[in-house]
């Protein structure tokens, strides 16, 4: 990421891979005309999925700095310009290095899902499709790389991984 670059520093000392959890919703609403239809009437699975993404973005944030929160595809049924969208499919990344904050991440994502739904008139099924635990890196790796970076009198500090990363896989199995 831009971290380092944006700081100047040469080595990143990455002491943990990220906890990611992954989610399908699917808003349901009352598709409807346009035109015809008074706003206050109106179960408008696109207004509620715009509410869900600004929900997504303030959980990334209120667990910052090292959390992410991401919805990253929606598709909207009909999709047509005249019709108050009736069904929104989206998907959520939320990551973290320590799975307690993860867990707490978890559930504010599920209640606030849960609170938007019921305020917009709307059904909504989350669902998580995929778990993967956060890696702390090897001790004994990790201080060998920030001693490494200090004798070689580079400019370092310690970082997450944010992305799924090859060293996370390997870390299973070997130091």
């Amino acid at each position: 990421g831009p971290i380092l670059e944006e700081e100047g520093t040469t080595i990143g000392v990455v002491t943990h891979g990220q906890g990611q959890r992954w989610y399908e919703l699917t808003l349901t609403g009352v598709e409807s005309h346009a035109g015809p239809t008074p706003m206050n009437r109106r179960k408008d699975a696109l207004l509620g999925a715009a509410r869900v993404v600004e929900l997504i973005n303030k959980v990334g944030l209120d667990f910052a700095p090292v959390a992410c929160a991401t919805v990253g595809m929606m598709n909207v049924f009909p999709n047509s310009r005249n019709v108050i969208p009736g069904r929104v499919f989206l998907t959520i990344d939320i990551r973290h290095p320590d799975d307690a904050v993860l867990t707490k991440m978890d559930a504010a994502v599920r209640k606030g899902v849960d609170e938007i739904a019921k305020a917009s008139g709307l059904g909504s099924d989350l669902t998580q499709i995929f778990y993967y635990a956060p890696v702390p890196f090897d001790d004994g790796c990790v201080k060998a790389v920030r001693e490494s970076a200090a004798a070689l009198d580079y400019r370092h500090r310690d970082i997450v991984a944010g992305a799924g990363h090859d060293a996370c896989y390997l870390a299973k199995v070997a130091p």
